[in-house]
Parts: C-alpha cells; structure tokens; sequence
C-alpha cells in the first residue's frame, strides 16, 4: 500500500473511533444541548469517515473491523466523563490544535489527486477547533454555525475518488 494511502486509512480509522467518542460524550451529557451538540460532532465526523471510506475503497485498500477504533473512541470519551462542560472543551481544545497542525502538515504528503481530501479532513478539524474556540469564548448561540456550514457545503460537492 502506498504511504500517503497508509496515511488516509489511519485518519479514516481515527474519523471512526471520533464518531465514537462524540456519540459517547453526548450520552453522558446531562444537559440536553449539550448533548445535541456532541451529537453534530459526531455527525461531522461520520461524514468525513465517509468521505474516507469512499476514496480508499475506490482506490482498492481493505477497510478492516472498526471494532478497535470504537473502542478506542469510547475509551477516550471515559476520559471526560466526569468533567464540566467547559472542562471537556478546555482538555479538547489542544488536542484539536494538534490535529489541525498534523493535518495541515500531512497535506504536503499527499498526491495530487488526494488532496482536496486532505484539505476536508483539516478543515473539518479546524470546525471542530472554531466549535471549542466559540464556546469557551461564551458564543454559545453560534458554536455550531462553523460546523453545520462545513457539512452543508461539503454535502453539495461530489466525493473525490
């Protein structure tokens, strides 16, 4: 397998384990808004696994179990579980900066033909980042705008393949 496919597999399998540990986090949210909100996230990241999926299955690579990147989601969502609202964000906000900076990296990697892909996956992580950033800064009406105007423009373009 080509590296840059290698590559692409490894964010699928991280997209996976994402829609785990958001669905996980919205269970457990004891506000429903807050839960609603985990939710959209989940969503998010369900689309760009999807998207994932779509290229590297056109491009002939195996898709294994996802058993493991369940877990891995729902393991990390135990992390968070006895945290505020405003804690979980605090803890995910630099991770989600490190993603961003990883992605954007991995960009120059990528072929020619891989890379608006590339591009949605570090766009959908700087959504993710724009969500966290709005509501530890107390824009709670307008948290999601980022990421529900992501999924509706990227909904509108073909996936790549």
């Amino acid at each position: 397998m080509q590296n840059y496919l290698a590559e692409l597999l490894e964010w699928y399998r991280g997209e996976v384990g994402g829609e785990a540990f958001f669905s996980a986090l919205a269970l457990g949210a004891s506000e429903s808004g807050h839960a609603a909100k985990w939710q959209k996230l989940a969503l998010l990241e369900r689309f760009v696994a999807g998207r994932l999926r779509t290229v590297l299955e056109a491009r002939g690579v195996q898709i294994p179990s996802a058993a493991a990147d369940l877990e891995r989601g729902l393991s990390s969502a135990q992390e968070y579980a006895g945290l505020t609202w405003r804690e979980a964000l605090s803890k995910l906000q630099p991770e989600l900066v490190g993603y961003v900076r990883d992605f954007q990296a991995a960009e120059s990697r990528m072929p020619e033909d891989a890379l608006a892909l590339a591009r949605l996956v570090t766009n959908h992580e700087r959504a993710l980042l724009e969500f966290v950033t709005r509501e530890l800064g107390q824009d709670n009406q307008h948290s999601l705008d980022v990421v529900l105007s992501f999924l509706s423009e990227a909904e509108r373009q073909p996936p790549s393949r």
